[in-house]
């Protein structure tokens, strides 16, 4: 049976703010802005590690391990994400 209105627990800040995360289906633009500055700043460390390596192999490595590094950052990102969202739904 419902309880009354007078009888139901009000929700605390971090209860509302949890519900309305979970209630996303889509990104914002400030999630999306955030997902690039991540996957930039995370490319651009793991490139700048590799370039001393790259620098005693061959000249067109740096440029190839830089693309090879992003799309694995992105990928990553995607996935981490993704199951975050799982998790705050569940």
């Amino acid at each position: 049976m419902p309880r009354k209105r007078s009888e139901r627990k009000r929700e605390t800040p971090q209860e509302q703010w949890e519900r309305k995360l979970t209630e996303k289906t889509t990104p914002t633009e400030r999630e999306l802005d955030t997902y690039e500055e991540v996957v930039e700043f995370y490319t651009a460390y793991l490139c700048g590690s590799l370039d001393t390596l790259a620098a005693f192999t061959y000249t067109f490595y740096a440029a190839d391990a830089r693309k090879v590094i992003k799309e694995t950052v992105e990928s990553i990102m995607k996935d981490a994400w993704a199951l975050d969202r799982q998790g705050r739904q569940a």
